[in-house]
């Protein structure tokens, strides 16, 4: 089964249909069956998007892309470890 990318417009929505099912008494295993994902992305997305305005969930998205784009990333655990390892002991 492939992965499904989703745009920040897109989780909001779900998220909010979310929402709708727990406050009808839902449970949060069966909100996310009924929207196709597993309870970890719910939890995920809850964590980054949840009430953030829509505007704002855009510039970040944007931002991210353009930081993808200029190959702009966090510090890795190999890139620590080759400035680390210069082969001398101080």
């Amino acid at each position: 089964m492939g992965r499904k990318r989703y745009t920040p417009e897109q989780i909001v929505t779900l998220l909010r249909e979310a929402e709708v099912l727990l406050s009808k008494g839902a449970t949060v295993g069966a909100a996310c069956r009924e929207l196709g994902i597993s309870e970890h992305t719910y939890y995920r997305w809850r964590r980054e998007y949840g009430g953030q305005p829509l505007r704002l969930l855009t510039v970040i998205d944007e931002y991210r892309r353009s930081s993808s784009s200029l190959g702009i990333r966090g510090r890795t655990a190999t890139t620590s470890r080759s400035m680390g390892s210069s082969g001398t002991n101080f």
